[in-house]
């Protein structure tokens, strides 16, 4: 797939009280996360849920924060906290999560070429995602994908 430098654009994510799970594991193990705090949110829930990704360990297993968006605290066996505002270059990609490599090459070739200054970790925003019950069509998935700027 061929990416645009318009395809890349600035934004500052506001602060968001979140409800999260942190967990290492396979990436394909985000569902069974995201499932388990929507279920729990769902009444507080105030925005698209996402994933945080730290770094990978040597036996290839990520090291995930996984997030959902709520109005206010509530009773849980979860953790909440507040993310920080944060200025992010941030890319929309459209299919299947298995093509997401492809979007991250893009993105960090366009990071260093305009020799951006980044941190982790990086963030995947779940726009149009599998549901609970029916999995989709994942040629239509919509995933945002954010690297936040150093300061």
């Amino acid at each position: 797939m061929v990416y645009s430098t318009s395809d890349f654009i600035f934004k500052t994510v506001p602060e968001q009280l979140v409800i999260t799970s942190k967990w290492k594991g396979k990436p394909q193990g985000t569902g069974n996360q995201l499932n388990k705090l929507l279920l729990c949110s769902s009444l507080y829930s105030s925005g698209n849920a996402f994933n945080m990704f730290f770094a990978d360990d040597e036996d290839q297993l990520s090291h995930v924060e996984t997030c959902v968006p709520v109005r206010k605290k509530f009773k849980s066996n979860y953790e909440f906290r507040t993310i920080p505002e944060k200025r992010c270059i941030s890319y929309f990609h459209k299919g299947p999560y298995t093509t997401l490599t492809d979007a991250y090459a893009a993105i960090f070739r366009y990071i260093d070429e305009n020799r951006l200054k980044v941190e982790m970790p990086a963030r995947e925003v779940y726009l149009i995602s599998p549901g609970l019950l029916v999995k989709g069509n994942p040629d239509k998935y919509l995933t945002e994908i954010l690297i936040p700027l150093a300061d």
